[in-house]
């Protein structure tokens, strides 16, 4: 099972965009669990991730560690408010999965859709950043410990990032 961790920086219209994008994968058994990073008082986020149903953590200095520090699944997923993985993502990490089952656990990557934002996260990633980032899917272990990942292999789905 798979754990969605959520930053919340933006409009509460973005986090609900982002968690009604998993819903689906709830429903499909992949997505078990959602944690959202708010970053300071946000009483309508607080809202909106508790009729969700996902744990609320207020962030801290490494908002993703923390967040994978409390996940339930095995591995999760790295969004942004505002992300919605695009039609198809479900199938397609569903197949990362169990791949990585029978061998090294390699994390992937869905990239953002939209020619500015794509090339950006793409150079990025082929110059060699191993931050974690939105569309990241890792081992919950490697992302709470905060260990270098090794280069994530790129799905063929991405995400949009939505305007809030």
């Amino acid at each position: 099972m798979l754990t969605a961790l959520v930053l919340a920086r933006s409009k509460p219209g973005a986090l609900a965009v982002t968690l009604a994008a998993l819903v689906p994968a709830v429903a499909e058994g992949l997505v078990s669990h959602a944690v959202v990073v708010l970053f300071g008082a946000d009483a309508d986020g607080e809202r909106i991730a508790d009729a969700m149903g996902a744990t609320v953590i207020q962030a801290g200095s490494a908002p993703w560690r923390e967040a994978a520090t409390i996940a339930r699944g095995e591995w999760v997923v790295l969004l942004e408010a505002g992300d919605a993985p695009d039609q198809g993502w479900i199938t397609a990490i569903e197949r990362h999965l169990l791949q990585q089952a029978a061998l090294r656990r390699l994390p992937a990557f869905l990239p953002v859709r939209g020619l500015a934002a794509g090339l950006k996260e793409r150079a990025a990633l082929l110059l060699g950043s191993r931050r974690l980032r939105s569309g990241l899917i890792a081992p919950r272990t490697m992302i709470a410990a905060g260990t270098a990942l090794p280069a994530p292999l790129r799905l063929a789905i991405g995400r949009q990032r939505l305007a809030d």
